[in-house]
């Protein structure tokens, strides 16, 4: 299983949003994913960016097929991702941790640090 900030990324020319999650109370959240070919298929993670500007993100997928069905919803206190309406993750906002739903590990806010380079190769923020 690997974080966001633990995987290597090369140029993701193909990347797409599946679902996104807006609101003043919780700030933005992504479910975005890159295609790496007919063998390898779609990589996909969930990203986070706080009402203050600060990123997380944590990887969901690997050699996935596409999430065309990806949903987000909240209770506030939690992101819950869902996919084909099978519970893949949990984010919780205040302590930053991050439930991988089909293996049940929890991962630090220390392993979801986004680097900027990599919010611009899936498109969340535009090179300056």
């Amino acid at each position: 299983m690997f974080s966001a900030a633990a995987y290597v990324f090369s140029d993701r020319t193909k990347a797409t949003t599946f679902s996104t999650l807006d609101s003043k109370e919780i700030g933005n959240a992504y479910v975005a994913g890159y295609y790496e070919g007919l063998f390898a298929r779609w990589s996909v993670l969930f990203f986070h960016r706080d009402t203050n500007g600060n990123w997380v993100g944590y990887y969901l997928a690997h050699e996935s097929g596409r999430w065309n069905n990806a949903k987000m919803n909240t209770d506030g206190e939690k992101i819950f991702i869902e996919r084909d309406a099978k519970r893949m993750g949990t984010y919780d906002l205040r302590s930053k941790l991050f439930t991988h739903g089909p293996s049940g590990v929890t991962f630090p806010k220390e392993e979801g640090l986004v680097k900027e380079k990599d919010l611009q190769q899936f498109g969340l923020i535009k090179n300056e």
